[in-house]
Formats: structure tokens, C-alpha cells, sequence
């Protein structure tokens, strides 16, 4: 990529990481590499985090990330207390409604299964939260800066960013770049990346409003309304605890219509219909155009700079997964570059988040151009299910049919199970941190004295936790002599049920295998 303005400076600046875009998956990378030792620079063109509220299903795995960052309580506090249901109905005001589950499971069926719950939170809330954490942690983030070129080679990439205030360019050299730039993502252009799939599945238009609608609606409203009457045939949705709502629908730009015949007036007169009150005094804030699409990049890497979110996977708003997604690929990726960058890790750890995230994209994007209805079971599927595959985790595979069932096989999310630390309960999650954990069965010490060449912490059932329920061996899936290997991401990376004939020598071989380094160093002992 290059740019026909030439730079105003000489000088060059030497950073880690250079993360292009600042929505939830750029502040997700980001964060995660602050928080495992790096310093990310993060530029966002726009002049702040988003003015509009976008999504607004927070999930329960992307709930349980935020709490391991101490966040979850930050983002509850500017969620909403809705119902996880859609409404179908003529006008909102219609007596006649019927109920669609969104395949949001409720606390009561994460109660075994999780420490958290999904949250209904517009992303005009998260966003700020995010990049307050980030900026707590010595991240940098910079508003109002585009890239204006770049070009990489072995060692790393240069990149010329422009101050889109002042015009001043500012020349930055970082080891490895994320495209977290959106659909219309500058890095992915630049890289000739091509996206896969349909880009215009239709057009739409969203009105930003204030109304009071308590009265028709109740106190805890539904997550989303489709109106079917046919002037005004769209969805409305609540976007915060007060009277802030969206009303979307469909238009035909290639018909003809213009944004600008999309006026305040004539979006008063849509909502009045939609919500089947004609005297409701509203207040319109903002109208925006967007398009439904949903398409894959064909390669989330290219060298040193990886694509995230929308700029690696479009996908429509149903079943709320885009923001989820993209979440979880900077939680991916954002430890493995830091554990590089550290000299903990190896190239094929950095691979591996292409092979992790690309196929969980692909599979969001798809189930995204389906129906809106989705039941409990497959939102936890969805959600809790995923299971990692790559050359760090040889043993993974895809998620398996049916119900979903928690499960330490190496790929898994690590299971929730409440246990005992000093006394205190905890969740299993709240064991994992910025480290490799190694889980031992109650019978663990032929593992004891494993040392590793990055943080690694040694966990004994009955010795450093407390298994009140008798079910962590089960849970686990090891004997009272196995061990687990979890990785910073909360995925179990290795399991062995039982005690190896060579135990120190096979954990050395799994978290080296697991870290991309195999066979660097000998195997050590705590000796």
C-alpha cells in the first residue's frame, strides 16, 4: 500500500504492536497485550469510541473474558434489564404478540456452567470501558489518525499515520500490525485480501430515537420487536436502560431512494407507525445507512499483520455474534503476540490464530443469514461450544452435535466449576490469568517440579483448591493422577487422564507444543 502524501517527518518510532481501529476487537487485542507485558499503540480515525449504540448482546463468553479483566461489573453497569426474547407483532402497540427465543440462555441454565451471564449493553457503553482499561494498563490510543501507508518485510512493518486534524504524519515501525479497521478495512485493501461471500444481502436504515414507550412496552421489554405492518414493516429495538431505541428498516438505494429522503419528519412518521401510537412524542437523534453482508477474508494473515473482526468476517446483526466474534478474536490473538514479543513463544503460535478464529468466523457468518429465532441450547452451543484446532492444540476438533456439555479435551473452553482457594469459593476460570496453569488430579505429584521457559502455575486439586463437590476429577476428565494444561486464553491446550511413564519429559513436550516451540530445550526439573 502506498500513499501519495509524503511523510513530514524523519523519525521513526519503534512499538511492539500497532493495532488500526479501536472497536471492541482492536481494545480486545490490545488490552490482551497490555495485560501480558506489551505496550500496543492504537489508532482509531474517527475522532472518539462509537456515538451509536450498535450492538448490544454482550455473551456469556465474552462476559466471562471481561470479568478475568475485572471489567464485568463496569459493563453491567450501562446494561439493560430486558427480556432475551423477540416480539413479533403488528405494531408494538398490539395487544398480539408472539415471543421468539434469541437463544440467549437465562441465569438459571448458566448457573452450573459459568461464574457469569450475557449482558444487554449497547456499545457506545462498552467501548469507553474498554479503552479506559486499556489506557489504565500504559496502552496508547490515539483518535483521529488514519494509516496512510504501510509496507512490511521480514523484520517488521512501517507505517505512515496521518493526524486527520492537523495533517501531521507520524512514522511508526512495529514489530506486527492488526487490521481491527472495520468492513471497509484500509489494512485488509492494502494486503489484497478478497472477502468470500455475498456483500449486499440487503440495505438498510436505522433511526436513532428518544421516546418514552414504558407505558406500552412495561419495565422490562423485550430485547428486539418486529413490526410487520406494511408502512412501517422493521424491528425495533431498546438501546439503554432510558428511552433511547432504534428503529430500523429496509430500502432500496438502487430503486432510487437517498438517505436524505430518509428525513426527520418522515422517520417521526415511520416510528409513530411502527410502534402504532401516532400522537408519541419522539425525539430523533441520528440516521444511518448500513449494509447486510456476510462474507469471510479469504486469509486473516498475511507476515506480521493479522486481520480481526470485521475486517476478517462480516456478518448480518441476527443472532447478535458480529461484536462477540470479533471480541474473541482479539482475545485470541492479543496474548500469542505478546508471548512472541517476549521470546515465549514461536511462530507457530501466531499461526495458530488463523486456524482457531477463521473457521469460528466462517461458521458466525454463515449461521448469521438464518432465521432469527435460535434456541437456548444452540446459543450456548454457539457461544460455550467452540472448540480450537491448530498445530498448538493437535488434538482439538470441532464442536460435537447436540446439547451442549462442558468438557476439558484439548480445544475446550476450560469448565467452570466452583471450588475452594483460602477459604474463598471461586470459579475454575478465576485460577487462569497471564500464565500456562497446570491442573493436577488430588494424586498429582508425578508432575510436581515441572518448570517452564514463560509463567507457568502449578495447581493442585486438594492442596491449592478446594473440590467441595467431589467433581473436578469427572469434570476434567483425569484421574486422580492426570493433569491439565490451560492456556492464558482460558482453552485447555493438553490433557493427559493419567500419570505419563515420563511425566516431566511429556508436559515439557506439551507446553512447548502448546507454545509453537517444540523440542527448543531439554526438559528441566525443579531440581
Amino acid at each position: 500500500m502506498s500513499a501519495n502524501r509524503k511523510s513530514t517527518t524523519s523519525r521513526v518510532e519503534q512499538i511492539d504492536v500497532l493495532v488500526v481501529g479501536a472497536g471492541p476487537a482492536g481494545l480486545a487485542t490490545a488490552i490482551s497485550l497490555a495485560r501480558h507485558g506489551s505496550s500496543p499503540l492504537v489508532v482509531e480515525r474517527h475522532p472518539g469510541t462509537s456515538i451509536f449504540p450498535r450492538a448490544t448482546l454482550v455473551s456469556t463468553r465474552t462476559m466471562e473474558c471481561l470479568r478475568t479483566w475485572g471489567l464485568d461489573e463496569d459493563v453491567r453497569a450501562g446494561g439493560m434489564d430486558v427480556q432475551p426474547m423477540m416480539s413479533v407483532s403488528a405494531t408494538l402497540a398490539d395487544p398480539r404478540h408472539t415471543l421468539v427465543s434469541m437463544g440467549v440462555p437465562s441465569a438459571g441454565e448458566l448457573r452450573s456452567i459459568s461464574p457469569t451471564t450475557p449482558c444487554l449493553c449497547p456499545q457506545d457503553h462498552l467501548e469507553p470501558v474498554l479503552a479506559e482499561h486499556l489506557l489504565g494498563l500504559g496502552g496508547e490510543l490515539v483518535f483521529e489518525t488514519e494509516v496512510v501507508s504501510f509496507d512490511q518485510d521480514a523484520t517488521g512493518v512501517t507505517v505512515s499515520l496521518r493526524d486527520r486534524s492537523t495533517g501531521a504524519v507520524r512514522v511508526v515501525r512495529a514489530a506486527y500490525v492488526v487490521g481491527a479497521d472495520g468492513a471497509r478495512s484500509t489494512i485488509r485493501a492494502g494486503l489484497g485480501v478478497r472477502m468470500e461471500g455475498p456483500d449486499n444481502l440487503a440495505n438498510l436504515v436505522s433511526a436513532l430515537f428518544r421516546a418514552d414507550l414504558r407505558d406500552t412496552v412495561g419495565e422490562r421489554p423485550c430485547g428486539l420487536y418486529r413490526i410487520e405492518t406494511p408502512e412501517a414493516a422493521g424491528v425495533l429495538l431498546p438501546t439503554s436502560a432510558g428511552n433511547r431505541w432504534v428503529y430500523g428498516r429496509e430500502w432500496h438505494p438502487e430503486l432510487g431512494e437517498q438517505l436524505t429522503d430518509y428525513t426527520i419528519e418522515r422517520c417521526t412518521e415511520l416510528i409513530r407507525a411502527a410502534t402504532g401510537l401516532p400522537e408519541l412524542d419522539l425525539s430523533v437523534v441520528a440516521v444511518q445507512a448500513f449494509e447486510f453482508a456476510a462474507q469471510v477474508a479469504e486469509r486473516s494473515r498475511e507476515g506480521r499483520i493479522f486481520l480481526v473482526g470485521d475486517a476478517a468476517h462480516r456478518m448480518t446483526p441476527v443472532g447478535g455474534m458480529g461484536m462477540n466474534t470479533a471480541f474473541l478474536d482479539g482475545h485470541n490473538l492479543g496474548w500469542k503476540l505478546a508471548w512472541v514479543l517476549r521470546g515465549w513463544a514461536g511462530e507457530a503460535l501466531l499461526d495458530s490464530y488463523e486456524a482457531e478464529r477463521r473457521p469460528v468466523g466462517v461458521r458466525n457468518t454463515l449461521r448469521s443469514m438464518g432465521d432469527t429465532g435460535r434456541s437456548n441450547a444452540d446459543g450456548l452451543t454457539d457461544d460455550l461450544g467452540v472448540r480450537y484446532c491448530s498445530e498448538v492444540i493437535p488434538d482439538g476438533g470441532g464442536q460435537d452435535s447436540g446439547e451442549f456439555r462442558q468438557s476439558a479435551r484439548p480445544g475446550d473452553r476450560a469448565p467452570h466449576l466452583q471450588v475452594c482457594v483460602e477459604g474463598c469459593a471461586v470459579s475454575t476460570q478465576d485460577l487462569f490469568g497471564e500464565h500456562l496453569t497446570l491442573l493436577l488430579g488430588a494424586a498429582g505429584d508425578p508432575w510436581e517440579g515441572a518448570i517452564a521457559d514463560c509463567p507457568l502455575v502449578v495447581l493442585r486439586c486438594g492442596t491449592d483448591f478446594q473440590d467441595p463437590t467431589g467433581t473436578f476429577h469427572n469434570l476434567y476428565g483425569i484421574d486422580q493422577d492426570g493433569a491439565v494444561l490451560v492456556r492464558p486464553d482460558g482453552h485447555v491446550a493438553w490433557r493427559s487422564r493419567t500419570a505419563a511413564t515420563d511425566p516431566l519429559t511429556t508436559l515439557y513436550s506439551a507446553i512447548t507444543t502448546s507454545l509453537g516451540v517444540p523440542n527448543l530445550r531439554q526438559p528441566r526439573s525443579a531440581a
